[in-house]
């Protein structure tokens, strides 16, 4: 999928969502609050159907967001109660998309048209999600941390083997102790990491375009100087 791909079907998914959100804000008004049988019955088991169908499109039939609506419905409810969970997944699919989060974006792009994610980050940032770019960069990286102390059997190596979850600074610290490698890459790896947490939490401005951009360069060296 190339850069203006991405960013039109974002643009498509954005323009969608907010109009469900809004067509569900006069349907509402149509009604006191949670007199669901009041509710024009065609208008809403339309909305429903189509809010289903765009959790499905733009979130992806596999997603955490068309896992969370299959959760949400119950079929001896009100079509409006049914509705009313539903948007919400709506809305966050909504908002992580406008954000950048990487869950929404490794749908939207379909990962498995690209090489490697550094190469996803990489058409992200070509195509103004600078923040995206950051949070898949910096999850690319934290995995290879994860790998590397795998293979070099670390402290924590079985606790990882096992599932559990070590802080990717802690990862960082333990590289280092280990001599994987050495304190000027380690401070290299934080500055990164800070970039991806800042992303993810929705600073935005604490880093730049340029940032982003020679991050993903200098993880894909780091990647190639210390393979997994």
């Amino acid at each position: 999928m190339a850069s203006s791909d991405v960013v039109g079907f974002a643009g498509e998914a954005v323009e969608h969502l907010q109009a469900l959100l809004l067509e569900y804000g006069s349907l509402k008004e149509q009604a006191p609050p949670g007199k669901y049988y009041a509710w024009d019955q065609q208008e809403t088991n339309s909305l429903l159907t189509r809010a289903l169908s765009a959790i499905e499109r733009f979130g992806g039939p596999r997603s955490v967001y068309a896992d969370q609506a299959r959760k949400q419905f119950r079929d001896d409810n009100y079509a409006g109660a049914n509705l009313g969970r539903i948007i919400g997944v709506v809305d966050a699919l909504l908002q992580d998309i406008q954000r950048g989060s990487l869950l929404a974006i490794q749908e939207v792009v379909h990962a498995d048209t690209f090489s490697s994610f550094l190469d996803m980050a990489a058409y992200l940032l070509e195509a103004n999600y600078k923040d995206a770019a950051a949070v898949i960069c910096g999850s690319t990286l934290e995995v290879h941390l994860r790998n590397l102390a795998l293979a070099r059997n670390t402290a924590n190596a079985s606790q990882i083997a096992s599932g559990a979850r070590i802080a990717a600074n802690g990862l960082n610290q333990e590289l280092v102790a280990s001599e994987v490698y050495g304190k000027l890459d380690q401070k290299q790896v934080t500055a990164w990491l800070d970039i991806r947490n800042s992303a993810a939490h929705g600073r935005y401005s604490m880093y730049s375009r340029n940032q982003v951009g020679l991050m993903i360069e200098g993880v894909r060296d780091f990647l190639e100087r210390y393979p997994a």
